[in-house]
């Protein structure tokens, strides 16, 4: 189920692991840990993901986060 969230979120049909992998995989990926995720921005993507488990928990683009925020 999560999966298929974030490959709608993303506009995506491939595999959505992979697709995160490969992103947070790139040079300029900023990492940084908030409470209990760790969040990945890169490429207008931002990825959370769980600090203990390292599960992906969701992803967006920055364009619908920040229109989510208002």
């Amino acid at each position: 189920m999560g999966t298929e969230r974030i490959k709608r979120n993303l506009n995506i049909e491939t595999d959505a692991v992979a697709y995160c992998k490969a992103l947070i995989l790139k040079r300029n990926c900023v990492i940084y840990q908030q409470g209990k995720n760790w969040y990945c921005g890169v490429d207008g993507v931002r990825i959370t993901i769980h600090a203990r488990s390292y599960t992906i928990i969701t992803a967006h683009t920055e364009r619908a986060a920040s229109n989510g925020s208002q």
